[in-house]
């Protein structure tokens, strides 16, 4: 997925406008959650999300959709992470 469609596929989805948003390097977020749905377009380093039991590793040109409530942790590699972030609402 490229910027333009990640843009597209927010607005269609209900999501609001997405933000530009980096992580240092070596962050880690121990299990949490969010009370909205955040949706992510990864644009540059990378980052590991643990979610359902799956570990979802994201780099350049990914996008991960956490639902709001979903317990999850997030690790940034050692280049950190740049992203496109936006939330809505969540769904029940």
């Amino acid at each position: 997925m490229n910027e333009a469609e990640f843009r597209a596929a927010a607005e269609q989805g209900g999501f609001e406008i997405p933000a530009a948003r980096s992580k240092a390097a070596n962050v880690f977020n121990d299990t949490h959650s969010h009370d909205d749905d955040v949706f992510l377009f990864i644009t540059a380093g990378e980052i590991v999300i643990e979610l359902d039991s799956a570990r979802h590793v994201c780099g350049p040109g990914d996008v991960i959709m956490v639902a709001g409530g979903a317990p999850h942790t997030e690790r940034v590699s050692a280049d950190g992470v740049s992203y496109l972030s936006t939330r809505r609402a969540a769904r029940s």
